[in-house]
């Protein structure tokens, strides 16, 4: 793929070899995208924790997502949350929607929909602008609810992504005065609607996304990620959840994790959408039973592409522009 923006180039690996340990993964050297000759039913773009009014990063990981998009157009991209730092929004004027989005991601090879959740971050700010908010370009910014579905059909092929809130099941939150507006939350009521939801959904692939990870390699390891676990993990492994998307820990990590019942999870962080931190891998004892094992984990910008086909969908991890990760997704069982 040929990049136009050399200089955004030059500047991200500047950034990168600062911040950035080599990657843990197995096979990177040989990637190569598209992975496969044929074209995908959909492809997507998700990317987390990004909305900083333009700040550098995020301004190369916008033109690297703005090159793929325009080599490979694209059907939809998520948002795992963290949508505007630090405090969200007060109002569908505030000047972030043009700081942070619009003037950000404003290359028309960025107009698909943009389905979004919400982050801790954005709880600082109002809930109800991020759903009201109406973008002027495309109509793109996607938010009709706290938690939603959204199913896409194609040629016989059907994907259905389930958009869960998280942040009313990180517990600490009750207790922090920053969060007030989650304790207004229900959490019981959010996983009632959830097993309703997935007591019904059928498609031939269904994919969770969030913004808190359930585990991570990075700084909040273990206790710091329990929360979630506790509260999603059964449900995931009650419902056969093959693939987890979130976001908080910023960085790229890919994680496959046992869930009980017979059942594993690829557990994907893709956070990395401006600032980053130092990831690694699951160190022994961070995990009740250490049935979460790291695939791959980089401290650095990027995101992750899906490209959905009939009998397979390909997740790509990207950093400077180039795929560092890939990993298949089976279709779901009838």
């Amino acid at each position: 793929m040929k990049f136009k923006n050399l200089i955004a180039a030059a500047l991200f690996a500047a950034l990168a070899g600062c911040q950035s340990p080599e990657p843990k993964s197995a096979g990177s050297e040989s990637l190569s995208y598209p992975a496969r000759e044929d074209a995908p039913v959909f492809r997507a773009l998700i990317v987390g924790d990004w909305g900083r009014m333009g700040i550098e990063p995020q301004k190369i990981t916008a033109q690297f997502m703005t090159d793929f998009a325009q080599a490979n157009p694209l059907d939809f991209i998520v948002s795992t949350g963290d949508n505007f730092y630090d405090n969200g929004v007060t109002s569908t004027t505030d000047a972030h929607w043009a700081g942070s989005f619009e003037e950000v991601y404003a290359d028309s090879a960025l107009f698909a929909p943009w389905y979004v959740v919400l982050g801790n971050h954005d709880y600082r700010g109002s809930i109800e602008a991020q759903m009201d908010y109406r973008s002027p370009n495309s109509d793109r910014w996607k938010m009709p609810a706290k938690n939603y579905v959204k199913t896409w059909n194609e040629d016989g092929i059907t994907m259905a992504i389930v958009f869960i809130n998280t942040s009313p099941t990180e517990d600490k939150y009750y207790k922090e005065e920053q969060y007030r507006r989650v304790w207004r939350e229900d959490s019981a009521a959010q996983k009632k609607w959830f097993r309703a939801v997935m007591d019904t959904l059928k498609a031939d692939y269904r994919i969770v996304v969030g913004h808190h990870p359930l585990y991570s390699g990075g700084k909040r390891m273990g206790a710091k990620t329990q929360s979630h676990l506790d509260h999603w993990g059964p449900l995931f492994a009650q419902y056969r959840v093959k693939t987890y998307l979130c976001g908080h820990e910023h960085d790229l990590q890919h994680i496959k994790a046992d869930l009980g019942m017979g059942h594993s999870l690829d557990h994907v962080v893709t956070g990395a959408g401006s600032e980053i931190r130092k990831t690694g891998e699951i160190q022994a004892g961070a995990y009740e039973g250490d049935r979460a094992k790291t695939l791959f984990s980089l401290s650095a910008n990027g995101f992750m592409t899906l490209d959905v086909h009939r009998d397979a969908a390909v997740a790509t991890l990207w950093s400077g522009g180039q795929p560092v990760h890939q990993f298949t997704i089976n279709p779901d069982k009838p």
